[in-house]
């Protein structure tokens, strides 16, 4: 299988339209749950035939993060001092 090229200086989200219906609602609904690293071997794991490497799928889940925007439910971080 030939790997499609996405244009010089394209949207790297056009990975997107290459990733199956299924594929995009579990990354979504990862994304809304910023389950951040669940998201990007999801789109990791669908375009590796593809020859898109570990970058790419990370730069494909950042712009879904960018698209949900404050949808997101973003995950407090982790405390410094415990009680």
């Amino acid at each position: 299988m030939t790997r499609p090229e996405i244009p010089a200086g394209g949207p790297v989200s056009g990975w997107w339209a290459y990733l199956e219906e299924r594929t995009c609602r579990e990354v979504d609904a990862d994304v809304l749950r910023d389950r951040r690293l669940s998201a990007v071997r999801s789109v990791w794991e669908a375009l590796r035939p593809l020859e898109v490497g570990l970058h790419e799928a990370e730069r494909v889940v950042h712009a879904r993060y960018e698209a949900l925007g404050d949808r997101v439910q973003r995950t407090p971080p982790d405390p410094l001092d415990l009680p």
